[in-house]
């Protein structure tokens, strides 16, 4: 929208003592058609020495609210103006709303050089005040000019003119500085004498016995200030002020540009008569401090810091011992490039001395190895963590896990091998069953559960699964083992490390199956939907969950139940177990060998006694497969995760070979760690679940909205439903737009494909962008259909004009 500007009214307010260089500015915005605007704008005020062109000599910006194109404000409140613009010279005001310069510059009126008259407010002398290079004088009021005898006044009508005459009233040569300055008033112990050029006496005579009185100032060479009695001295009240008949300097009189080099010596100032507060940065450097000037008692905390000290300034032999303590030094204050090879000695450590956060790394050099208390020891250029200890045990190992596939784990199991060789463990451990064995979580102190396999200290061998709470993805985790406690007792447990149940809220029904005998199984949920066997499922005599083909790892406690996919469990209908909504179903299988897909859940009986949906379970080459019945077979096993996607066809007929468009939320699949950061891993397919289908990624790749254009070879009028698969870290993308539309073209690469033909002088392309310069470009090959049979196009062109 373009702004015209049309000014209403322009005020200066004269500045005086304290109140700010400032403008009231009123002005009326408009747009082309002449018509005002309304709402808030941000305008930038700007002052130049010329109509056209240079630099801003000022300029401030502020949010300004334009109503009926009216608006006022005030200038210098946002960024004063400087003294410098005085005013004496024209200048001008360029205004800029919303980024658009309003033109031209308007040129500052008489009103503003108001301005100049702010001299005249804070000067002593009012005659200061006259602008002695003004062409005429601007007077105001009632002003009176009186001369004593020798001096002649004149007001021409252009100028008032002063001269000093000589005997018999005739003009004569203007007096010397020496000749205006002699006073003589000797009769009151006053008398200035600059023809012979010096000072003969000072004093605020008093009464007619001052010149015996009071003392004087001799300015010859060598002489001094003389104090006989009383020393009469007329003050300011600005730098020096008179306190009980003593003269004393305010704070602030004296600045460093009034004392020379070597004027002050440390040894002539007392305690406490230079505040902190009073030395501006760098005013004192080092090599102006003597030796034991400054004592550690006289610095104030904060006074002194690291960006004041230059290199090398304080050395070691310089710190008292406990100078510096822990608590002085902030964190990242002191680096390792700080700190000279051998500066730091074994000796001199002691391990409360460093207390690194939980994954800082320490490195030792110079062949130090230092123990403490859990058993690490610290060798030469050795790196180790150093997080906080399990009090009670003496000695502990850090154990590192490696994730190496591209999700993050939780609650996971690691099992945890101790050979003959891990000799510190064998030699320091005290229990010999292992009871005194714990392991922690990467601060050191957080217990994790453990469940102990296997402990032989004939064979120093022993095997534990700890149960870790999260492992990062692609990353490493670090454990603690902790050993040699005599009052610790064994706290190994599968069931806490392989846990059965995890407690979710909302149970309807939960059954453990570990009954071991009769025909019911018991509902542990307390909902009461126990249920009975139908043909006969066999008890066995231990529960037949095994981890990692351990034969000796078995569930918890009790028997379960076997199945050949004849018989099952009857649970009778009730108020609990009406489905009205989505349900999860959760259990622990064991599979023998191979399996053909079973029915395993029911997940939901009409009144019939109809199984109208079953979820399969499936078992192939180890793994587990759990889908429901009539559900497609998975397209791939490295395929973690699909999702079935329902198009629904209302045009009224079938559609062949027809392209839809996704939107998805990638970004929330690939921060869970189930989707690759480019969604290289997605693929789709028909409803058979492993047709695959082609498609292309359009955008949005990692963000809430990301959009894929499917192409479907067969869409019957309703409902059809495809899958999207993701979850392989593996894998590469195979989005291609040209097997997914009938015509396409993104202008990868550097030069046009052979479906185009160039008529054109100049092109180029790059960066997805066909750029014609001079003619054009055409399709080698005419279309095989119509556009207008059916057919969207879809392009994109940007078209501009260069002229002179």
């Amino acid at each position: 929208m373009k702004i015209v500007r049309v000014l209403v009214g322009f005020v200066t307010l004269i500045f005086i003592l304290a109140i700010p260089r400032i403008l009231n500015y009123q002005g009326k915005l408009t747009d082309s058609a002449g018509i005002a605007i309304e709402g808030t704008y941000t305008i930038t005020f700007s002052l130049y020495s010329s109509e056209i062109g240079g630099s801003p000599l000022w300029s401030e910006t502020q949010s300004v609210v334009v109503s009926n194109g009216i608006f006022s404000t005030i200038l210098g409140i946002v960024n004063p103006i400087p003294d410098s613009i005085d005013f004496t010279s024209q200048y001008w005001l360029e205004i800029t709303v919303n980024d658009e310069i309003l033109t031209p510059r308007e040129r500052l009126t008489s009103v503003p050089y108001a301005f100049s008259s702010f001299q005249s407010v804070n000067t002593i002398n009012a005659i200061q005040a006259i602008n002695s290079s003004a062409s005429y004088l601007r007077r105001r009021g009632i002003m009176t000019f009186t001369a004593d005898s020798g001096i002649t006044l004149s007001d021409t009508g252009d100028s008032i003119v002063i001269r000093f005459t000589g005997a018999g009233g005739t003009s004569g040569p203007t007096p010397g500085l020496s000749q205006v300055l002699a006073v003589d008033n000797s009769a009151h112990g006053f008398q200035i004498n600059m023809n012979n050029n010096r000072i003969v006496l000072v004093g605020h005579p008093i009464d007619s016995t001052d010149a015996a009185t009071k003392g004087y100032v001799d300015s010859r060479d060598g002489a001094g200030l003389l104090f006989t009695d009383q020393f009469n001295v007329r003050v300011d009240s600005l730098t020096i002020y008179i306190d009980s008949d003593i003269l004393k300097l305010k704070p602030g009189g004296i600045t460093s540009e009034h004392i020379a080099n070597g004027t002050i010596r440390s040894e002539d100032i007392g305690t406490g008569e230079i505040l902190a507060s009073n030395i501006a940065t760098g005013a004192v450097g080092s090599e102006q401090i003597a030796d034991s000037s400054i004592q550690g008692i006289d610095i104030a905390e904060g006074t002194i810091t690291a960006a004041n000290i230059a290199e090398s300034t304080i050395t070691a032999n310089l710190l008292a011992p406990a100078t510096i303590t822990t608590d002085r030094i902030a964190p990242d204050a002191i680096t390792s490039d700080r700190i000279a090879n051998s500066s730091v000695r074994g000796e001199d450590l002691y391990w409360d001395d460093i207390t690194p956060m939980l994954g800082d790394t320490l490195f030792f050099s110079g062949g130090i190895t230092i123990k403490y208390p859990c058993g690490e020891a610290i060798a030469l250029r050795d790196a180790v963590y150093l997080p906080g200890s399990l009090s009670g045990w003496l000695y502990r190992q850090p154990i590192t896990i490696n994730n190496s596939t591209a999700f993050p784990q939780t609650q996971y199991q690691v099992k945890i091998t101790l050979t003959s060789t891990n000799t510190n463990f064998w030699n320091n451990v005290y229990s010999p069953t292992g009871a005194d064995v714990r392991f922690t979580d990467t601060d050191g102190s957080t217990i994790l559960r453990h469940w102990k396999r296997s402990y032989n200290s004939g064979t120093r061998t022993a095997e534990f699964w700890v149960r870790v709470p999260s492992i990062p993805a692609a990353g490493n985790k670090i454990i603690y083992l902790y050993y040699h406690n005599p009052s610790a007792s064994d706290v190994s447990n599968f069931s806490e490390t392989f846990t059965k149940d995890y407690g979710e809220s909302g149970l309807v029904a939960l059954y453990h199956m570990d009954e071991a005998s009769g025909e019911i199984v018991s509902d542990g949920s307390g909902n009461g939907n126990h249920g009975t066997f139908v043909n006969s499922p066999s008890w066995q005599t231990t529960d037949g969950g095994q981890w990692d083909g351990e034969s000796a790892v078995n569930f918890s406690t009790g028997s379960c139940l076997g199945f050949n996919g004849s018989n099952y469990v009857n649970v009778p209908h009730s108020a609990t177990l009406s489905l009205s909504s989505a349900i999860t179903i959760e259990g622990w299988l064991k599979g023998s060998g191979s399996l053909t897909p079973t029915d395993a859940f029911a997940d939901e009986l009409d009144n019939a006694s109809n199984i109208s949906e079953q979820s399969r379970v499936e078992f192939t080459s180890g793994l587990v497969k759990i889908v429901g019945s009539g559900q497609p077979n998975w397209y791939d096993a490295n395929w973690v995760y699909r999702r079935p996607v329902t198009i629904n066809n209302a045009s009224g007929s079938a559609l062949t070979d027809y392209q839809v468009l996704i939107t998805f939320d990638s970004q929330g699949l690939i921060s869970a760690g189930k989707m690759r950061s480019d969604c290289g891993d997605l693929r789709f397919t028909s409803s058979d679940g492993t047709t695959s289908l082609n498609y292309w990624i359009e955008s949005g790749v990692n963000t809430s909205a990301t959009r894929v254009w499917v192409k479907v070879p067969n869409l019957p009028t309703g409902t059809t439903t495809i899958y999207m698969y993701y979850g392989n870290p593996s894998a590469t993308s195979t989005s291609n737009g040209s097997a997914t539309f009938v015509f396409f073209d993104d202008f990868e690469g550097s030069s046009l494909s052979s479906i185009w033909t160039a008529n054109a002088n100049s092109y180029s392309v790059s960066g997805s962008l066909l750029r014609i310069n001079v003619g054009a470009v055409r399709l080698t090959n005419p279309l095989s259909y119509y556009l207008n049979s059916g057919y969207v196009l879809e392009s994109r062109v940007i078209y501009y004009n260069i002229t002179s």
